[in-house]
């Protein structure tokens, strides 16, 4: 009987692309192991996936101080389009340069320390995953949650990236009738 042969969805993209990707599933491991996990401040983004919604953490104590645009265009839309562009037969190298016009199609987030207390400033558009799973990803623990305008997805970018990715399920943004 012949082995199937698992595909590496990551499979030539390169370590500094990915690393975000590598250091969140490192960081889950071991936090299972260790409880004395330190917060950080970071951003983030909530990103579908083929197969599920999940966090995109960026954390500054891992990695230096950049936007959600840097963010997006060196490590999220790369990634997105290997997991997508095998779903859904396309090229991932074309499906990667259209998604970098629209880093503000998914719902997005930042979170700052002020004196001791962490804030999560969010765009109050991400419905399909809890906040104890943003919470998780930077080792925060009674964080205060705080809606701002700066961090809500903008309508053009996530209808282009739900025609881009072939996503139905719908969220809220800027400019839309979902509740904005």
């Amino acid at each position: 009987m012949k082995k199937a042969k698992h595909k590496n969805i990551y499979e030539g993209l390169s370590p500094r692309t990915i690393s975000p990707l590598v250091v969140q599933t490192a960081r889950s491991l071991i936090d299972r192991l260790d409880e004395s996990a330190l917060p950080t401040d970071g951003i983030y983004y909530v990103v579908r996936y083929p197969d599920k919604w999940d966090v995109f953490a960026y954390r500054f104590d891992n990695f230096p101080e950049i936007d959600h645009t840097a963010l997006w265009c060196d490590h999220v839309a790369p990634v997105l389009a290997r997991c997508w562009g095998r779903a859904l037969r396309l090229s991932p190298a074309k499906l990667e340069k259209s998604l970098t016009l629209h880093a503000y199609g998914f719902p997005r987030g930042r979170v700052t320390k002020m004196g001791m207390q962490f804030r999560v400033l969010y765009g109050g558009d991400a419905p399909f995953i809890p906040n104890s799973r943003v919470e998780h990803a930077f080792d925060l623990a009674g964080a205060k949650w705080e809606r701002d305008e700066h961090e809500q997805c903008q309508e053009e970018d996530k209808e282009a990236v739900r025609s881009l990715l072939r996503i139905k399920e719908d969220w809220k943004a800027v400019g839309s009738d979902f509740g904005f």
